[in-house]
């Protein structure tokens, strides 16, 4: 779950670097493809919860069942922020697929900025590389 996430925000980032590198020199905003992200990460949670399950259900004796439940701490809280990073993901991302006008990187305030399709291919200047 945890290397899921971490190419998951990896990934956002460089979409940004591609996605600022084509809006200076095109003057266009990109499009992504299709995420699956969150069906993805529920994926992993379901195959997590029903390891957890099997685990309990292995118990020996009824006694243990409190230490197991309480042993659920830090997996649990480590699910809640990678679930909350994983929704900040998901939000930033969808909010490429729909171009609006923007003031914030143009000249010109009232400028509606032309959309194409992200092919994978951006070549990054010598700045962004680094």
């Amino acid at each position: 779950m945890h290397l899921f996430v971490l190419y998951e925000l990896t990934s956002a980032v460089q979409w940004g670097v591609y996605c600022d590198e084509v809006l200076e020199r095109e003057r266009q905003r990109l499009r992504p493809h299709e995420s699956h992200c969150a069906q993805n990460f529920a994926l992993i949670l379901a195959v997590l919860a029903i390891l957890f399950l099997f685990g309990l259900l292995s118990l020996d004796h009824i006694s243990d069942l409190p230490l197991a439940v309480s042993s659920l701490a830090v997996p649990l809280t480590a699910v809640l922020v990678h679930s909350l990073e994983i929704k900040a993901r998901v939000e930033g991302h969808s909010k490429w697929r729909q171009p609006q006008l923007t003031s914030e990187f143009t000249e010109y305030p009232k400028e509606r900025l032309p959309t194409k399709m992200f092919d994978g291919a951006v070549d990054l200047s010598k700045k962004r590389e680094s």
